[in-house]
């Protein structure tokens, strides 16, 4: 469960987050009765109208004839028509299914990306916390010196400029990543009261090998929705062929009769008849409407044609962008970091020696900080192009 109720927190991990969306998010919970009402939709879709029952009844004052009938009356739809119709209400169906899934996919994609971006600013916000400590130190050291007398107040003043600077950084953020935070609170509706904690609190560093595009790829939402689309037109197309002629009706109905027989007098008189009606093809009605759907199913052809190459496209760019930031963090931590590290226990030895200053030690911990700030925000990147790239269909 993700909810710790003794220590009232809320912890969950990245690869939690697709769940979670579907179980918690509020906006997803609307989304889903727009397919069920669909469904309900389709159960009336191709049905028969219902048959309809007609009575007549005349009277003469004068001679006292009679004339009572009765009706009933069935359409018959052309052939094909009904199967488009159910067809139609499924596609419609199937629509907003694949709507629900392109807003559900998005929704995890924000919700990602923002706790992605709420895990970088945490490790940044330690980071500025380090480089806070590291100035606060060389503050002190230089106010002992100036004591006495072996530095100037000018360093002093500097130092008090730059940790009065670093304090905007730690202000700036903690803004970023409380409005990251008000996201993940937004798309799981996780209560103000509850604090958010990560499972893992970092980032995790892209794996050795290089990503390629796969020739294999997930099925795309956006891509089955147009190819939906179409074949809704298509059966549009089909129904509105059906329409060029109204619906047949077959009839069948029974009238008595009083009449008048002279010199009999009254008689009743009992018929039977059935009434079947052609509708005659004088002028298509349809026409139009056909045509308007063939055009637009060229129309999403070559949308759809376009969306197929737009996809492929995005794909390469993000395994491009991927791979340069693959390399460039395996740079970070395999070169920079262990040599800024490495240049930091030299000095640190070399000042109890007496050789390297204490400005020296504060100066290249100082470049680690900004080093580690780069890591952080090259992590933040990649995994930024990650999801894209898994939400893109392409993994």
């Amino acid at each position: 469960m993700p909810v710790d109720e003794m220590h009232n927190s809320f912890s969950l991990s990245l690869d939690q987050i697709p769940q979670l969306v579907e179980e918690r998010n509020p906006s997803l919970r609307q989304k889903s009765y727009q397919s069920d009402r669909s469904e309900a939709l389709e159960k009336s879709a191709g049905l028969m109208e219902n048959p309809s029952l007609s009575t007549s009844y005349f009277l003469n004052p004068k001679s006292q004839e009679m004339t009572l009938g009765l009706q009933i009356k069935q359409s018959i739809p052309r052939m094909g028509k009904l199967r488009h119709e159910k067809r139609t209400a499924d596609l419609a169906t199937d629509l907003m299914l694949h709507e629900y899934e392109i807003y559900k996919r998005e929704v995890i994609r924000r919700t990602t990306k923002a706790a992605i971006s709420w895990l970088a600013s945490n490790s940044l916000l330690e980071i500025y916390h380090d480089r806070m400590s590291a100035l606060r130190q060389s503050l002190d050291f230089h106010r002992n010196l100036e004591k006495k007398g072996e530095a100037s107040g000018f360093e002093i003043q500097r130092l008090e400029i730059e940790l009065a600077n670093h304090n905007v950084f730690i202000l700036s953020g903690e803004l970023a990543r409380l409005t990251h935070e008000q996201v993940l609170r937004q798309e799981l509706d996780i209560p103000q009261t509850e604090t958010i904690t990560f499972q893992h609190p970092t980032l995790p560093s892209p794996a050795g090998e290089l990503w390629t595009v796969q020739a294999e790829s997930q099925p795309i939402p956006e891509v089955e929705q147009m190819q939906t689309s179409i074949e809704k037109l298509s059966t549009e197309m089909e129904l509105e062929k059906s329409r060029r002629l109204e619906d047949m009706e077959l009839g069948l109905g029974i009238q008595q009769a009083r009449v008048e027989d002279q010199p009999i007098g009254l008689e009743n008189e009992t018929a039977v008849g059935i009434v079947f009606t052609i509708p005659i093809p004088v002028r298509d009605r349809s026409a139009g409407r056909v045509q308007e759907k063939l055009l637009a199913i060229e129309q999403h052809r070559s949308a759809l044609l376009q969306l197929n190459k737009n996809i492929e496209r995005k794909g390469q760019s993000l395994v491009a962008q991927m791979n340069a930031q693959t390399k460039t963090i395996h740079h970070i931590e395999n070169t920079l970091l262990p040599a800024i590290r490495k240049l930091i226990s030299d000095l640190e030895i070399a000042y109890t020696q007496g050789i390297a200053t204490f400005d020296a030690i504060m100066t290249a911990q100082k470049e680690m900080n900004s080093v580690k700030i780069l890591y952080i925000e090259k992590l933040e990147m990649f995994h930024h192009l990650r999801t894209e790239y898994i939400y893109l269909g392409a993994e």
